[in-house]
């Protein structure tokens, strides 16, 4: 066999690749091999089974699978993406790395911020936030997408210097080099630095001995990777999927060996970089810190912007609920490319200025009405209870439901009272909200918070 055709005939060796063999390479702790197969099959079944394999080998199979992301550009390395976040915490220190080389391929490093985002770690912020300077709008997309994901409130900075061009400069921000070294006695996002952090740290380029080099020891302190297993994968895969995925048939996507669950599809997949100051003024509402509040009303009131960063910027206001905010989102209902923005934004304000025009465009038939209802249900003021028992009647049975949760926020007596009536409502579904606001109303949050039954929805 020549050399050149040796890789085509691993790869069809591959794609041939049956459970049983991959059975055979979990068994072996073949990494590597399960891998290559993860990469190369075109059967959903060698796939998931491959994905399954890999999960169960935990720490043993980033590397390979980090190679994997960073040399194949296709839409096929979102099977990469999945199984590194399905392996969890050990995924940082090397992806990590692949963030912040610039010898890396964009879509390789943008890859690398999404999946680091999903990564439950307090020190993954820090990658993050390091990529809002990242040389490349798509990186900087994913970052910015990310951190508002996770509500980083140390990214409002960065966040701020991409909405305003780079013109914004926050002296109470980390100094770059906190972002790349873990300096002793330095406070670096909200806290001080001390020394036993530093050389237990197994990513800080000034650990002794170490060089810069990633430890090995990242999961010492969770869980074992066999308690995890591959059965957590199957029960995510059934509840998502369903049983009946088994029978279905194999049905590529977008090109004929790419397997990828539903849920892998990437937030900035759907976005252009071009959109990235939209993205993050997004998550600045996302956040919810008010520092960014001027520089939204700044984006809101310009008519020289976008369009969609004024719709985002509106939004964010009413996601942030600062005072300050409430004059530009309340003018900007006399625009009408801005008004159904304002009126869904317009809830996240305790200003009972608001109540007319929700209450007046919640009561009309048009289209608005779907946005105030929304507002409405979320103003916490006991002069909605009127409008909000009157609704409870609507034909619409959106409405109707959205009403009833206003209610049940409001909780008092009277609010209760008020839903009582809808638990003999016509519709099933409408008489189950009924039935779960005056439950929620009564328990409260926190009896809530481990209640397995799904129709007792937080309003």
């Amino acid at each position: 066999m020549s050399q050149a055709s040796a890789p085509l005939e691993r790869k069809r060796r591959l794609l041939r690749q049956v459970p049983d063999d991959i059975q055979r390479m979990s068994s072996a702790a073949d990494a590597a091999g399960l891998t290559g197969v993860l990469r190369f099959a075109g059967s959903r079944e060698a796939v998931w089974s491959a994905h399954f394999a890999l999960v169960s080998l935990g720490e043993l199979a980033v590397g390979p699978l980090v190679a994997f992301l960073r040399d194949d550009l296709t839409c096929r390395s979102q099977r990469a993406w999945w199984t590194l976040i399905r392996i969890g915490a050990p995924v940082h220190g090397l992806l990590a790395e692949c963030l912040h080389e610039q010898s890396v391929p964009p879509p390789a490093r943008a890859a690398a911020a999404w999946i680091l985002g999903h990564v439950a770690e307090r020190a993954v912020d820090r990658d993050l936030v390091k990529a809002l300077s990242d040389p490349d709008d798509d990186v900087k997309l994913a970052a910015a997408l990310m951190l508002g994901f996770r509500g980083c409130r140390e990214a409002v900075p960065g966040l701020l210097g991409i909405v305003t061009r780079g013109s914004h400069r926050d002296s109470r921000a980390p100094h770059p080099d906190q972002m790349s070294l873990r300096l002793a006695g330095v406070e670096a996002f909200g806290r001080v630095i001390d020394e036993d952090e530093v050389e237990g740290d197994p990513c800080c380029p000034l650990r002794k001995g170490q060089g810069g080099e990633t430890g090995r020891d990242m999961a010492a302190c969770l869980p074992t990777f066999g308690e995890r297993g591959l059965a957590d994968d199957v029960e995510v895969l059934l509840e998502i999927a369903g049983p009946e995925f088994v029978t279905v048939d194999f049905r590529p996507w977008r090109e004929p060996d790419v397997v990828a669950p539903s849920w892998v599809t990437a937030p900035w997949c759907h976005w252009d970089c071009a959109q990235l100051r939209e993205a993050a003024v997004l998550s600045l509402g996302r956040i919810g810190d008010s520092r960014a509040v001027e520089s939204l009303i700044c984006c809101a009131d310009d008519e020289r912007e976008s369009p969609d960063v004024r719709r985002f910027a509106v939004e964010a206001l009413g996601c942030i609920g600062d005072a300050t905010g409430f004059d530009p989102v309340f003018a900007a209902l006399s625009n009408d490319a801005l008004v159904y923005e304002a009126l869904s934004a317009l809830g996240g304000f305790c200003d009972r200025r608001a109540l007319e025009p929700l209450v007046r465009a919640a009561m009309s038939d048009q289209v608005t009405r779907f946005d105030a209802i929304s507002s409405l249900s979320t103003l916490a003021d006991g002069s909605t209870l009127p409008h909000l028992n009157t609704l409870t009647r609507d034909t619409d049975p959106y409405i109707v439901r959205q009403a009833l949760r206003g209610l049940a926020r409001l909780g008092s007596q009277a609010a209760l009272e008020a839903i009582v009536p809808r638990l003999v409502h016509g519709d099933p579904a409408i008489r189950r909200q009924a039935a779960a606001a005056l439950r929620w109303a009564q328990l409260g949050d926190k009896e809530l918070e481990g209640a397995e039954d799904e129709s007792l929805w937080h309003p």
